[in-house]
């Protein structure tokens, strides 16, 4: 059973810098096809691919900023928290992280990182960025974490 799950690719906060980023894409390939067509060369094909992947990345940059994505097409990333263990995938490359409750020495959550420390010889930790989740989000993953780690008798630090 799921207690609680976290869509990473949906919970993005709203960035300037991807906004500028986007506009700057799009300025850059309306400038490109004008100074080509004003006489600083011949358009050739490989300008109009150039123009159409720069209008392209501007597009998405803008309105990836406003919560519409691409990435869920491509994959998923995401936190569950459930019965048997912790799921983790950062991002829609890497691969899924399943820690179970047993192997679980302590659960630290400081500033936006969730760190879980294994029970093995060589002290592993598995670090889970949680920057761009709501706040809402990370006190309701807080308390989960807390109740859990007191009734499987986990080491916590969770500053609230």
């Amino acid at each position: 059973m799921t207690y609680f799950e976290i869509d990473l690719l949906r919970n993005k906060k709203k960035s300037t810098k991807q906004f500028l980023k986007g506009i700057a894409f799009i300025i850059i390939s309306i400038i490109w096809i004008s100074l080509k067509e004003t006489g600083y060369g011949k358009m050739t094909s490989f300008d109009w691919l150039l123009f159409g992947i720069f209008i392209l990345a501007g597009i998405f940059q803008i309105t990836e900023n406003y919560g519409f994505t691409i990435s869920p097409i491509l994959g998923k990333a995401f936190i569950k928290l459930s019965d048997d263990n912790i799921s983790y995938k950062k991002d829609i490359f890497s691969n899924e992280c399943v820690i179970f409750w047993n192997n679980i020495k302590s659960i630290q959550y400081h500033g936006n990182n969730l760190i879980i420390h294994l029970l093995s010889s060589k002290n592993e930790s598995v670090i889970c960025s949680l920057k761009d989740i709501s706040n809402e989000k990370q006190q309701k993953l807080k308390k989960l974490l807390t109740q859990i780690s007191k009734n499987k008798n986990i080491n916590k630090d969770i500053e609230d």
